[in-house]
């Protein structure tokens, strides 16, 4: 994942959106719904940010149902590096 530029970006991007367009309790069909209208929302990453989403949206699904923050969810999604010891020296 790593690979593509931009995804992490693009995953932080789409994760902060999502966290202001659902609620605690919505079900999955208001996430995936949700998720595939988000990138709608973008102009310069349209195009990664629906490949991102149509390629991940089951993981997507289930870590926004979590509380983890943004940064966790795009790691645990692989679309972002974990922080190592050196960055925070």
């Amino acid at each position: 994942m790593e690979a593509i530029p931009g995804a992490c970006k693009v995953c932080k991007w789409i994760i902060k959106k999502m966290r202001k367009s659902i609620h605690e309790g919505s079900t999955e069909e208001v996430i995936r719904e949700s998720l595939e209208a988000v990138c709608n929302k973008t102009f310069m990453l349209k195009r990664v940010c629906r490949w991102f989403v149509k390629k991940y949206i089951d993981r997507l699904t289930k870590e926004l149902s979590t509380s983890d923050d943004v940064r966790t969810i795009c790691v645990n999604l692989k679309a972002c590096r974990p922080r190592s010891l050196l960055d925070f020296m």
